[in-house]
């Protein structure tokens, strides 16, 4: 189906057409970031606080630094015998910060086959063909701030939890405000989320100053073996699977370095890659970050990967970490060369 093809809605029909349901359940992608998290509780208090039986379920568990937002605890990792009854009985399933039903996972055929209504509030391109309905503005800096604006736009404020929540993704999506889509409105918005009860401190303290001894070992690991190619254009931060079993780190603890990556001045393009091994299989996943006319999306999709022109995500699992390597190596110096027009 072409894009085309698809149904959009504009902020305020998604907004009262959601608040008009009876029960809503809500997910987000594997994984989940502080705008996948942020959207869910913020839309769920939002729902909730107006008359809507509203649930969480994530194909993957809440980070520990972002659970200070669960004030009700009410995010569950999806398993069908625990949530079967509730697939059965609610209005219609939303899909937030994604726009493909494979970013969930084990959750993706029950999105693909649920029989009532399906949602997509996403910021991302290229959303994929299967929702009722979509609501989608690539050009909006986070996931919460579409939902922060649909809120508006219909009329109703929030509470102290929505806009918690809802700030929390867009400080985290916006790189704590300095990437390209922070714009004028979104300081505006966020002004408002403060007039809520907003506490910047609170937030950045629970986000960011919660670190492990493990992680920070990890960390130092991953800046040790830190590499630059293509005459410094290009950084690369290598993560074997042995560093985990080295610093008695976990995946989770590789949250955050890839915003290492653009720190070394005369970096276009980064790089951060991790080996996963589990007892079923070994695997690549791979984090892109770019500054300026540079694509790490173009990048990305070499492996499979979507998101944001300058900051995408993929993963491999067919070729080795050191054919990944070398693959990577390899392209970016074709992307560097389109991105600096040379």
């Amino acid at each position: 189906m072409a894009e085309s093809l698809l149904s959009f809605f504009s902020l305020s029909e998604m907004g009262n057409t959601l608040i008009q349901k009876k029960s809503v359940l809500i997910t987000t992608h594997v994984k989940p970031d502080g705008d996948a998290i942020g959207s869910t509780i913020g839309l769920a208090t939002f729902l909730r606080s107006h008359g809507v039986a509203t649930y969480i379920v994530l194909p993957s568990p809440c980070p520990d630094n972002l659970r200070f937002l669960d004030h009700e605890k009410e995010l569950e990792v999806f398993d069908i015998e625990r949530h079967q009854k509730l697939l059965e009985s609610v209005d219609c399933f939303v899909l937030l910060d994604a726009n493909d039903p494979k970013r969930t996972e084990h959750i993706a055929p029950y999105l693909q086959n649920f029989p009532r209504q399906v949602f997509v509030i996403d910021h991302h391109l290229d959303p994929k063909p299967f929702a009722s309905a979509y609501l989608v503005d690539t050009l909006a800096c986070s996931t919460c701030h579409l939902i922060a604006d649909m809120i508006e736009s219909i009329g109703y404020t929030m509470s102290f939890t929505t806009a918690q929540a809802l700030y929390t993704g867009i400080l985290t999506d916006t790189g704590n405000f300095r990437f390209d889509r922070t714009t004028p409105a979104v300081h505006r918005l966020v002004a408002r989320l403060l007039e809520c009860g907003v506490q910047p401190l609170d937030v950045y303290q629970s986000l960011f100053q919660q670190e492990t001894l493990a992680s920070m070992k990890l960390m130092g690991y991953a800046l040790s073996h830190l590499e630059l190619y293509h005459a410094g254009r290009l950084c690369i931060i290598p993560i074997r699977a042995q560093a985990f079993e080295q610093t008695q780190s976990t995946e989770l603890d590789t949250e955050g370095l890839s915003a290492c990556l653009l720190d070394i001045k005369g970096v276009a393009l980064g790089v951060l890659i991790t080996e996963i091994m589990t007892p079923e299989q070994t695997w690549v996943k791979l984090s892109f970050r770019s500054r300026g006319n540079i694509s790490a999306q173009a990048l990305a999709l070499h492996f499979g990967g979507e998101g944001h022109f300058n900051a995408a995500g993929g993963r491999e699992g067919n070729q080795s970490f050191d054919e990944v390597l070398q693959r990577i190596i390899e392209l970016s110096g074709e992307i560097l060369s389109v991105g600096e027009g040379k």
